[in-house]
Parts: structure tokens; C-alpha cells; sequence
């Protein structure tokens, strides 16, 4: 169901965004009702009352409680992704390249509680989507594999059908599946499941890489053809949107341009349609009951920005955009920072340039435009310094240091308590009456880590205070005993 994920998933996004989306948070507010932190107001659209329901994964009333889960997943590294949005991993990739989706488990519940399903997005409204569970690796394609205690999912050759908008996720689900649920069902998002990402579920997004075109200009006519190696059987539909911006899933801007036909033509094109335009192919395919996507394809129609023309294309008709210089119908960027810029950079600050244009970029450790100003970052109070827990951040012009805390020996970075005599133990117990013997108390050097040695004794004796001689007849009574011997 393309138009619904179009319509109502901006969350998916390379650029994190809040965490609630509440399209209703003014109506409850209207009507007095104040909903949990962790909640958003509702619509009812069979009562048209509205009320407030806990956040996915949180259970509660959505008024006066909503009770955190105790479990989350999440990617297990980031660095595989090209792009993340709240709970979303966008992986840009080819077909039949290999490509693992891994995640981490936080909480109480055991690897065996994640469940992996693939989506199939539908042609439109008056369709359903499905989803396919992959768990257990019975319902797993040849081309599929479990791994890493269920952690992990192994795709050994992608396929047309497993890019944007279809898309897999690892879902924790503490009650187990019936044995007898079918491995594929209808499945459609609710609006309020696709606004509010669970910390229960976590989705990997494919996408490939765009197909340029151009340069264009404005007022050009751009024709898009679907590639010869892209097969369209006499039972497909294929569905061209255009989509504000690059790696921004289900936005709210998208806009369908065409149904039913493999290549579109925009005569004049406006200045809002250049950018990226995609093809839906839509078809049946084996298992799955209704028509999903089986194919798509992303291109970018770029504008050329380089120069103006009011007609045809010649040195009558054209002339350069400023940042370019050229006879009007081949114009080449000018480099501002080694011909002059309109306006110069602060002298500490480094001059970029860029096609057309150039910008002034502060030095490390400020911030500012470069043109007016160039103003020192405080590291220390906005807590982006890498000082050791156990030192003292102290801001510098253009950086920071780190002094260990007293107590402590290190650069700063890394601190180690200093080595320190323990206190004293107690002494030891007398165990004689009379005579001499000695007591002894000890002390340990602390810290060893630190490779440094404490001065001073790690012993201390001292005679038992109190004792008498021991009486001579005691002694002579003994020594009488050794000579009768």
C-alpha cells in the first residue's frame, strides 16, 4: 500500500526526527484531556471520540500510566547503515550482492524471542500488503539464512523485489506463534504503528543507488524510460512518484506522477521537479496472494545550474550563472578561492569552493559562517570533550584539556588512581601473659595499576605493653625436668 507508506512514515528518514509524531496532540488538549508522556491523543473514527493510547511496545491506559518495555532492539552496528532514521537501517546496495541485516538484544528476553519478517508493499489503497515470516528458518527462501542465534539474517543474493518499499524487520515477541499461522499474510501498518516507531521492532530498508539524467534546464522536456533490463509482463502496473529528496522514505511529500505506463514524459519541467523520480513496478508473484512491488528503480533528473537560456541554446540566447564563466552554452565553475571571492573569508578561516559557489569553513574547535564570524566552541559545557570521568575539562581557544582530578595520575584522557598506603590494620592480638612478643600491624599499597610504589614500611612491630617476666621457678622447674631425662 504505497500511498499509505507515502502518506504517513516520515519517521524513516536519514535525519533523526522526534520520537512522537502526535497529529492530534491539539484536539485532546481542546477537550481537557491530558494524555501520559509516553502517549498520543487518538481518534476514534467509529465514535469520533478522542483518547489517549500508550506508545508502541508500552502498555497502560495512555492517562495516567504507560509502562516502559522492558526489552528493545536495535542495530547492532550503525556503521553497516548508509542511512538511519528512528528504529530504520537504509543500506544502499545492488541485486545479487550479499547483505546481512544484525541486530542486539537489550532486556530480559532471549535471542530466540526475535521473529523476521519481509514486507511486500501493495499496489495501492484497495489492496493489502503481506508480510512473510521468516522465523522459523523453515519459512527461509534457499537464498535466506538465520544465524547468530536468530540475531541475524543472511541474504546471499538480493532480488528485484527486496528494495524500497519492500523491506525486512527483527521483531521481539514474547508470546510464541501458533504452529499452524501461515507464513504469509495480509499485513497492513496502522497510521499510528508508522508514526510511532516500537523499540520492539527494528527494520532494514534496501535501496539502490539513482539513475542520472541530465543536466536539464527549466522548460526542458525530460522523458523517462524504464530499463530494457528491467522485464514488464502484460500483468504489471507501474506506478512513477516523485520523492523530495534522496534516501527519504515515505514522505509526506511525495507525489504520484503517473499509473499504468513504463516511461513518462515531463514537457517544460518546473523547477520543484527536479530531483528524484521512481518506478513501482507492481506484479504477482509466486506465494503471495495480491499484487505487490516486484521491481522499482530511482532516477535523478539534475538541473543544470551553470546558466540561463531564454530559447535555444546558443551565445545569443544564453548566458553564465554567477560562480560560472564561459560563451553562455558551455560555462565552467570558477574557483572562487584562487580567482577572488565576491566576499572574503576570515583570515583564520579556509575558503571551500563548490560548484558555483563557495563557502568559508572555521577552523577545528569554532563555529560560525566564516564570513562574520568564527566563535570558539566550549567542549567542556556542551559535553562533547573526551575527557576521562576522573578529570577536569578545561575549555581552550579553538580546543580543550584534560587535568586528572586529584587522586589520579594520566593525561586526561586516561586517568589511574594514585598508588596510596591503605590505613593501618589493627594489631595483632597478644596471646602470652608474661615474657615478650611482639604485635604487628600491616597496610597494603593500593592501586598497583598505576605502576607506582609507595615509600614507607608496609609492616610496623611493637612489644606487647603490659607483660611481666615471666617467674624464674618456672624456668628452673623445666630445667630440672631436662636433666632427669
Amino acid at each position: 500500500m504505497l500511498d499509505k507508506w507515502i502518506l504517513l512514515l516520515p519517521l524513516l528518514t536519514t535525519q533523526l526526527r522526534s520520537k512522537t509524531q502526535d497529529p492530534y496532540k491539539q484536539e485532546c488538549s481542546t477537550r481537557g484531556i491530558q494524555c501520559h508522556p509516553k502517549a498520543i491523543c487518538q481518534l476514534d473514527e467509529v465514535t469520533t471520540y478522542f483518547y489517549c493510547q500508550c506508545l508502541p511496545g508500552y502498555e497502560g491506559d495512555g492517562t495516567n500510566y504507560c509502562q516502559e518495555p522492558a526489552d528493545s532492539i536495535t542495530v547492532f552496528n550503525k556503521s553497516a547503515c548508509d542511512g538511519f532514521g528512528e528504529q530504520v537501517c537504509l543500506i544502499k546496495v545492488v541485486t545479487r550482492r550479499k547483505v546481512t541485516f544484525k541486530v542486539s538484544l537489550a532486556g530480559n528476553h532471549q535471542p530466540s524471542m526475535i521473529k523476521w519478517y519481509k514486507f511486500y508493499s501493495a499496489q495501492g489503497p484497495q489492496f493489502h500488503s503481506y508480510r512473510r515470516r521468516l522465523t522459523p528458518a523453515a519459512n527461509l527462501s534457499p537464498k535466506m539464512a538465520l544465524a547468530n542465534s536468530s540475531l541475524s539474517l543472511k541474504l546471499f543474493s538480493i532480488d528485484e523485489d527486496d528494495f524500497y518499499p519492500n523491506m525486512f524487520w527483527a521483531e521481539i515477541q514474547a508470546k510464541a506463534l501458533p504452529d499452524k499461522q501461515e507464513n504469509i499474510e495480509a499485513y497492513d501498518f496502522t497510521d499510528f504503528q508508522m508514526l510511532n516507531p516500537s523499540h520492539l521492532r527494528y527494520f532494514f530498508v534496501l535501496e539502490r543507488m539513482p539513475i542520472g539524467l541530465g543536466q536539464f534546464l527549466e522548460g526542458d522536456t525530460v522523458t523517462i524510460q524504464l530499463p530494457q533490463d528491467l522485464q514488464v509482463s502484460p500483468s504489471s502496473f507501474v506506478k512513477w512518484t516523485k520523492e523530495p529528496s534522496l534516501m527519504t522514505l515515505f514522505d509526506t511529500n511525495a507525489v504520484v506522477l503517473a499509473n499504468g505506463t513504463e516511461g513518462i514524459e515531463i514537457k517544460g519541467v518546473k523547477n520543484s521537479e527536479f530531483g528524484y523520480i521512481r518506478a513501482l513496478v507492481y506484479d504477482f508473484t509466486p506465494d503471495v496472494p495480491g499484487r505487490v512491488m516486484v521491481a522499482q528503480r530511482l532516477f535523478f533528473i539534475k538541473k543544470d545550474i551553470s546558466k540561463m537560456c531564454n530559447g535555444t541554446r546558443n551565445e545569443k540566447n544564453c548566458h553564465c550563472n554567477p560562480g560560472f564563466e564561459g560563451n553562455g552554452v558551455h560555462c565552467i565553475d570558477i574557483d572562487e578561492c584562487v580567482e577572488g571571492m565576491p566576499m572574503k573569508c576570515l583570515p583564520e578561516a579556509e575558503c571551500i569552493n563548490r560548484y558555483g559557489s563557495y563557502f568559508c569553513r572555521c577552523p577545528h574547535g569554532f563555529e560560525g559562517d566564516g564570513l562574520y564570524s568564527c566563535v570558539d566552541i566550549d567542549e567542556c559545557a556542551r559535553g562533547i570533550h573526551n575527557c576521562n570521568q576522573d578529570a577536569i575539562c578545561l575549555n581552550a581557544l579553538g580546543s580543550y584539556f584534560c587535568v586528572c582530578q586529584r587522586g589520579f595520575i594520566g593525561n586526561g584522557i586516561h586517568c589511574k588512581a594514585k598508588s596510596i598506603w591503605s590505613p593501618w590494620s589493627p594489631w595483632s592480638v597478644c596471646t602470652v601473659t608474661c615474657g615478650y612478643q611482639n604485635q604487628m600491624r600491616i597496610r597494603l599499597c593500593t592501586h598497583p595499576e598505576s605502576g607506582m610504589r609507595c615509600e614507607g614500611p608496609s609492616a610496623d612491630l611493637k612489644l606487647c605493653p603490659n607483660l611481666e617476666p615471666c617467674p624464674m621457678k618456672c624456668i628452673l622447674m623445666e630445667y630440672d625436668k631436662i636433666q632427669h631425662k
